[in-house]
């Protein structure tokens, strides 16, 4: 993987100064991330390694699912919950722990099959993605598990895995990519000089300790003299995050 580069969003600045010369009152944050362009993640220069399944790990880890799924119904429901706040016998209490034990390793054996499962549809979208030349090897963007970063979350966009017969299916989403103003790079922009004390403290307010004061920033894109150094600012401050991948059935 190559390193890691700091992405920055670039905003339509005229349109939000119409926004907030229309409405003074509407929420910086928010409007920043509507019409932030985030740019367009760059593939990456190794492709991810992808783990491959090993089979008898695999069947370990069924194995153990089954193991632990089979005991719930001999723990689970043995205690009649109080209809009404009362004080719990030791031998209620016992059970409930040993209830709540047994459910608590049967979700996270059973999340972690979901992940697996999850995973795997996601490669089948990825093979489709590539048959259809809708992705690249080695040019289309990915995620962290290596899974193509292509399409939305609108019904136009999103991926999807119908099968005769199945009324629901599978299908993956891609989530927006979002912006926001960074205290933390006000705060560097200021210890490396890019921006004065006076600009820093402007830009912030006092709690118990500093932080980003929307307010100012409204005011700095409302006023002609200080509009373009304000601009100049939060572009220097701003940060983005691409979307990410998600898979569920619909």
């Amino acid at each position: 993987m190559g390193t890691a580069v700091q992405l920055v969003p670039t905003y339509d600045f005229e349109a939000v100064t119409k926004s907030l010369q229309a409405d003074p009152g509407a929420d910086l944050a928010t409007l920043l991330n509507k019409l932030a362009q985030i740019p367009a993640p760059a593939a990456t220069d190794k492709p991810v390694v992808k783990k491959k399944v090993d089979p008898v790990a695999e069947e370990n880890f069924k194995t153990e699912i089954l193991r632990v799924t089979a005991i719930l119904p001999e723990v689970v429901g043995k205690v009649t919950l109080p209809a009404t706040p009362r004080v719990l016998r030791n031998t209620e209490l016992a059970a409930l722990i040993d209830e709540s034990e047994q459910i608590g390793l049967a979700l996270k054996a059973l999340k972690a099959r979901e992940d697996k499962i999850k995973n795997a549809v996601s490669g089948h979208f990825d093979v489709t993605a590539e048959k259809s030349g809708k992705a690249k090897p080695g040019e289309t963007p990915v995620d962290d598990k290596g899974h193509y970063l292509i399409g939305g979350s609108s019904a136009e966009q999103r991926l999807e895995a119908p099968v005769p017969g199945k009324e629901k299916r599978f299908v993956r989403e891609k989530s927006k990519g979002s912006s926001r103003l960074s205290f933390e790079r006000l705060l560097a922009a200021y210890e490396e000089k890019q921006i004065t004390k006076a600009e820093f403290l402007a830009f912030t307010r006092e709690v118990t300790y500093r932080e980003l004061d929307p307010a100012q920033f409204t005011k700095g894109l409302l006023s002609r003299a200080r509009r373009e150094r304000t601009q100049e600012i939060m572009t220097l401050i701003s940060e983005a995050s691409h979307g990410t991948n998600s898979v569920r059935l619909r």
